[in-house]
């Protein structure tokens, strides 16, 4: 009987992994996963080099992981059984309290140290350009409370600091940290996205405005509305939790607006906004602010005053509707993308000011932030 038992236990087992194998040979590959909002990997060419050099084992690997069929609910079993496990941490995020996640920050790697390599590299280029650097921290830095019990996370404002001491003397480093941790009551962050909120990015705006030189218009002076309710962010992405409960999406808009318009380098065309309502209909609705990420964006407005070039990763996105209620011109760069000479383009361009703008974690973590030509 036993012997009979486990014939039938090696059975089904085979007969399952055969399902699995003619399932994964019989569904179509998908090119774009919308919950972790990320391309998958596709099947990798075959070839001799690929090979030998282990390049083709490698991709491979990648792409039957990301392709494997019913990947999103084994995603989710994966998940669902360490939370019975009573685990607090899934794929580097954390599941606080109030149905908050937060990213489990850790101590910078040489990224951190190459990147400030590279601002003081362009500071030396540009001796009569006013610099300033901005690098918004997470989350739980600003809602610590939020975490759950023992979590161990490196001390943001410890990291703050060093950057500020690294820093050549003359570039302006503006700290956030304190004004954002003082408004916490307030919907400051996303739940769900490592992104600050629009009310947060005012925030930071006002702490800009003494160091860029202008009087920052008061919240009265906006007319704040609620353009979704039901956004997923990447924590909720990389959490894997089911019924996460989706964030609210503000923008903010001057009552007094002025004609100004944004172009693309990328894409044709140009808007008179900074919002693009299109993107609510998908996962990623960040990309309401500024259409997402592009190598270049030309904010141009009717407004009296200088030329502002914003280095910078997606956090800016939400804080350029307030800028751009100061200056005639904005440039927005994303050193990752952009391929032109980045000196040349600011003498060409005859620009007053930079403001390198980032989120904390990525510059402490990717060094390409900051490699410009």
């Amino acid at each position: 009987m036993q012997r009979l038992s486990d014939r039938l236990l090696i059975t089904a087992f085979v007969l399952f992994l055969a399902a699995m194998l003619l399932l994964n040979i019989a569904t179509v590959d998908r090119a774009f996963s919308e919950r972790e909002n990320r391309y998958l990997t596709r099947r990798p060419e075959l070839s001799l080099s690929s090979v030998f050099s282990g390049r083709f084992s490698r991709r491979f690997e990648e792409y039957i992981t990301d392709q494997f069929v019913f990947r999103d609910q084994w995603v989710f079993l994966k998940a669902d059984v360490e939370r019975l496990l009573l685990r607090t941490e899934n794929n580097g995020i954390f599941l606080g309290r109030d149905g908050w996640l937060l990213e489990n920050f850790q101590r910078p790697g040489p990224a951190l140290a190459r990147n400030i390599q590279g601002i003081n590299r362009f500071a030396d280029a540009f001796p009569d350009i006013r610099i300033h650097v901005l690098l918004a921290p997470t989350s739980a830095a600003v809602y610590p409370e939020k975490l759950p019990p023992l979590a161990a996370v490196w001390d943001q404002r410890q990291v703050l600091a060093e950057v500020a001491q690294s820093l050549r003397p003359g570039i302006a480093f503006v700290p956030v940290l304190d004004a954002l941790r003082a408004r916490r009551d307030e919907y400051l962050y996303f739940r769900t996205d490592h992104h600050w909120t629009m009310t947060g990015a005012y925030y930071a705006y006002r702490e800009l405005a003494d160091a860029l030189g202008f009087s920052p218009l008061a919240p009265e002076e906006f007319h704040r509305e609620t353009v979704a309710r039901d956004f997923q962010g990447t924590y909720s992405a990389k959490a894997n939790r089911r019924r996460i409960r989706g964030d609210a999406l503000e923008a903010w808009r001057p009552r007094t607006p002025r004609p100004l318009t944004i172009t693309f380098n990328d894409r044709p065309g140009s808007f008179d906004s900074l919002f693009f309502p299109r993107h609510l209909e998908g996962r990623n609705k960040y990309d309401y602010f500024l259409d997402g990420n592009h190598p270049l964006a030309v904010i141009k407005t009717s407004r009296p005053g200088g030329k502002l070039a914003v280095c910078k990763d997606s956090f800016a996105h939400a804080l350029l509707p307030f800028l751009a209620q100061h200056y005639a011109e904005i440039h927005v760069i994303d050193l990752r993308f952009f391929t032109a000479s980045l000196e040349q383009y600011i003498r060409q361009q005859e620009i007053d000011q930079v403001l390198f703008l980032y989120g904390l974690s990525a510059f402490a973590s990717d060094a390409g932030l900051t490699s410009f030509r």
